[in-house]
């Protein structure tokens, strides 16, 4: 040992004694203990880079091992927070053992907390989960400790569970414990927590893709309070699941505004994961606009990203969209050069998802073929794919059906078969029975509008009119509000040339000409790729007569907003006459609308009343009218009298006479507000 080293060696014995004998003074120990709370307090203001550097230059020998432990609980989350989820598993396992060591049991549950939120990330769901159960049973033991403390860690722990049921795919439970989480948090008042909650619950829903409009409530509440607290993570966290709700509504320009907004977080903080899966949401919305250049750039950014991480499940999903869109593109040559990369990954992986998304790519790119025996081999794996009995995502089995679908509606356009027909109808009954399962709305809805089309087909009017009406109700229950327009648009053109397929019924015309005017080719590119309705265009109607009818088809009230009408008793008597027909036909055959003259009739019931709405132009923003004209009547005690009152008194209502109904009246069907 030379002489530097010796005296190195001997100013750390010295160092040690002088630590065993002058021990650090008490206001040293505070001095530390502010600095540690200052890293709490920046936490708390979503301040997370800030954090790391402060507990990273303490001098951990200055605490006390409450501060060391508090510290270490802090870095824990801290990582957890920026996406560091082996760090923060590491060093949630110290805490935990110097916790116990303690016997701080309250800190224990928060270090077995943070250790489990991280694993959910890291994909070990099985160990996660036993970690939750170990941390309940240890806080059924504190029985007697504050109620506060108790209900703080029930919250977190059921916020954690709702992480790892949402990775499980029970979404259902994920929404369960996070309105548990929700409730506990609210009581309790932290706000960064109710944040977090929030988000839980809107991503769970959005997941389940159905009532997009709460959906959207629980996000667009997260949104705000995560920014009144500055907490940066769920701030983009809940952006990127804004931009999913968006998206799965058809709005796509708000959809790309968030998404956008959430990459440069992501990006910012360098985190590979959740960047290539933002990317991957970006590049669904540009493929769905048909901009397939932009939706290939951030596809090869996607797979770049990917590749690093090593994780072949991103990789093989990268390779899939970019082959997809360089397909649409027409560029078959660099699609088949990635599609040979995707050959590759999965001979030498054994992953059934990755097998059966391989085989589905496979299958379109021998769709795109010319070649007859290169589509008929297409059909047989669409098939066999859907024929699997362990298909190992839903997502899969739909795209195979709807592949399988245009390849059945070529060969009824180029065979002109009526036999095709029937081969076709079994696959899209299941197509909507798997739809309907999965929450797939906006395929279930479009699927029962392919339906209709093909009604046409055999001249089944009100068999396509009844479809049409079950697609826009599917799309607007959801909030696809874009979409329930486009439906609504389709229903009012069939409507205005039902003389037109009528006379088509005695005409020699063929089925591919019939296709054509059914626009079925139009149909099946909303289902494979089609879907930005920002073209979309729609004005208010112009009111004509509304009645409100009680049973029996008793008049029980009427307003005419026309001045022509006002003055034409013919005109109001020959509505009246045919009323019984209309309302017989709509209720009966499951409809919503039909035509007198030039003007549209809408009908509505609602408990033991009926509503009749007659009005020029289009039927989308009638019928939200009505819509909402019936629900604020349910909503108010005071309208209801009214309407219960009639049959006490059998008197027809008077608008000047029942202001609250006046009120509810001018506003939606006068002042025009919805």
């Amino acid at each position: 040992m030379n002489e530097k080293e010796l005296l190195g060696k001997g100013n750390e014995f010295f160092k040690k004694i002088k630590h065993y004998f002058f021990p650090r003074r008490k206001h040293e120990i505070v001095s530390k203990s502010q600095e540690l709370n200052n890293a709490e307090k920046l936490m708390n203001d979503g301040k997370y880079n800030e954090v790391l550097p402060i507990l990273d230059n303490l001098d951990e020998e200055a605490l006390t091992p409450s501060d060391q432990l508090a510290c270490h609980l802090l870095q824990s989350s801290i990582l957890n927070k920026l996406g560091y989820y082996q760090d923060s598993y590491k060093i949630g396992e110290q805490a935990y053992q110097e916790s116990q060591n303690l016997k701080s049991y309250f800190q224990s549950i928060d270090a077995l907390v943070n250790m489990s939120f991280a694993l959910v990330w890291l994909g070990d769901f099985e160990k996660a989960e036993n970690l939750m159960v170990k941390s309940e049973n240890l806080l059924k033991s504190l029985t007697h400790e504050s109620s506060i403390d108790i209900e703080q860690r029930e919250a977190s722990i059921a916020y954690v569970n709702t992480a790892i049921s949402w990775f499980k795919g029970d979404m259902n439970q994920a929404i369960e414990y996070g309105k548990y989480s929700l409730e506990l948090r609210e009581k309790l008042g932290n706000k960064h927590e109710i944040a977090e909650s929030l988000y839980a619950i809107g991503q769970a829903y959005s997941f389940l893709k159905s009532d997009l409009d709460k959906t959207l409530e629980y996000a667009e509440r997260c949104q705000v309070l995560a920014e009144e607290v500055n907490h940066q993570q769920i701030i983009n966290f809940n952006r990127l699941n804004l931009g999913i709700i968006y998206y799965l509504k058809g709005e796509f320009e708000k959809s790309l505004e968030f998404l956008k907004q959430s990459l440069s977080y992501f990006e910012e903080i360098n985190n590979i994961q959740w960047i290539t899966a933002t990317l991957n949401n970006i590049l669904t919305v540009y493929f769905h606009q048909g901009k397939f250049e932009l939706a290939f750039k951030h596809a090869k950014k996607s797979l770049k990203l990917s590749q690093k991480t090593g994780n072949n499940w991103f990789i093989a999903l990268g390779l899939n969209n970019i082959i997809s869109t360089l397909r649409l593109k027409g560029d078959i040559a660099q699609a088949q050069k990635f599609f040979e990369e995707l050959e590759q990954l999965n001979n030498q992986e054994d992953n059934k998802w990755i097998e059966s998304l391989y085989l589905l790519t496979k299958a379109e790119m021998l769709k795109d073929s010319s070649r007859i025996h290169d589509r008929a081999k297409a059909e047989e794996i669409l098939k066999q794919l859907i024929q699997k009995e362990e298909m190992p995502n839903i997502e899969l089995i739909i795209s195979a059906l709807i592949d399988l679908c245009d390849l059945l509606l070529d060969e009824l356009r180029i065979t002109n078969d009526i036999g095709v027909l029937d081969d076709l109808k079994p696959y899209i009954k299941h197509l909507l029975e798997i739809a309907e399962e999965s929450n797939s709305y906006w395929v279930l809805a479009e699927t029962y509008l392919l339906q209709a089309k093909l009604a046409l087909l055999t001249s089944d009017l009100k068999g396509a009119r009844k479809l049409l009406t079950q697609a826009q109700q599917i799309a607007e229950k959801q909030g696809m509000h874009r979409l329930a327009m486009k439906i609504s648009i389709e229903h009012d053109n069939l409507l205005k040339e039902l003389s037109k397929w009528e006379k088509l019924k005695e005409q020699e015309i063929t089925l591919s000409e019939r296709m054509e005017l059914a626009q079925i080719d139009d149909q099946m590119k909303s289902l494979l790729w089609d879907r930005d309705l920002s073209a979309l265009e729609y004005s208010d109607e112009e009111p004509i007569l509304i009645l409100i009818l009680a049973e029996g088809g008793v008049t029980m009230f009427s307003h005419i907003f026309s001045k022509e009408w006002s003055h034409e008793d013919d005109l109001v008597g020959g509505f009246l006459s045919a009323l019984d027909s209309f309302s017989g036909e709509l209720f009966s055959e499951g409809l919503d609308r039909a035509k007198f003259g030039r003007h549209t009739v809408l009908m509505k019931s609602f408990e033991t009343f009926s509503i009749c709405y007659l009005f020029k132009g289009e039927s989308y923003l009638a019928q939200k009218r009505i819509n909402r004209f019936i629900e604020q009547i349910q909503n108010s005690d005071e309208i209801k009298e009214t309407f219960n009152s009639f049959y006490r008194t059998h008197q027809t209502i008077d608008l000047k006479d029942n202001p609250p109904l006046k009120l509810l009246f001018t506003e939606i069907f006068i002042q025009k507000n919805l």
